[in-house]
């Protein structure tokens, strides 16, 4: 039976989870044999969505908050005013990750920067979060991590013990991982709501109808 996946804040009435993201594409042949791996070691990891869709996979470039629809407005107005003139840019991904969510009860495995990168990627990637937060943070949501890691989650698992974890560390460690990632569309996803897009530079084509 599959876990439930559980909020990192409290449920209320009126209020919509909510995170703003950039499309990841689908998941290379290379990269589905890494995780076939990974769940081959670890029979209770799962793959978080459809990874072979265009839109299976994405980049968080903001912490999940709650939102009133009072707010929606404001909050897609300062975004497309902080991410209006950011270019696009290609992401390479060099190396596979393993995270616990806030509280401990999630872990996942992504593809993300070596520990202590300072490539091009994760630049362009950790300015891009900083333009979401000076869009939301005066709205009163939350910054985004103090010292971003980027990355993209590919499995996860609840429950899992912090000797497990590090077993899954140790294990991505001996993996290899290149996923190319062009970054040039950003998304606002409200739950119930379809996605609205707040930023898109789409070479040789009009800009999208924000």
């Amino acid at each position: 039976m599959r876990a439930a996946r559980k909020r990192t804040f409290e449920h209320v009435e009126g209020n919509y989870a909510t995170h703003v993201r950039a499309r990841a594409g689908a998941a290379t042949r290379a990269t589905e044999k890494t995780l076939d791996a990974f769940v081959e070691a670890f029979g209770e990891l799962e793959k978080v969505s459809d990874l072979k869709r265009e839109d299976g996979a994405h980049v968080s470039l903001s912490r999940t908050f709650a939102c009133v629809k009072g707010d929606w407005e404001r909050l897609f107005g300062n975004l497309r005013r902080e991410l209006r003139d950011m270019e696009a840019f290609e992401v390479v991904f060099d190396a596979m990750r393993v995270f616990t969510n806030d509280d401990g009860s999630r872990a996942f495995v992504a593809a993300g920067f070596r520990e202590g990168s300072t490539s091009a990627s994760k630049v362009a990637l950790v300015r891009a979060i900083e333009r979401v937060d000076k869009a939301i943070v005066p709205l009163g949501f939350p910054k985004y991590y103090d010292d971003p890691d980027p990355h993209v989650s590919l499995l996860w698992v609840a429950g899992a013990s912090e000797e497990r974890v590090e077993a899954m560390r140790r294990f991505a460690e001996s993996t290899t991982v290149e996923w190319r990632v062009d970054v040039n569309r950003v998304l606002c996803d409200v739950s119930g709501q379809t996605p609205k897009t707040v930023w898109g530079r789409v070479p040789g084509l009009p800009a999208p109808d924000l």
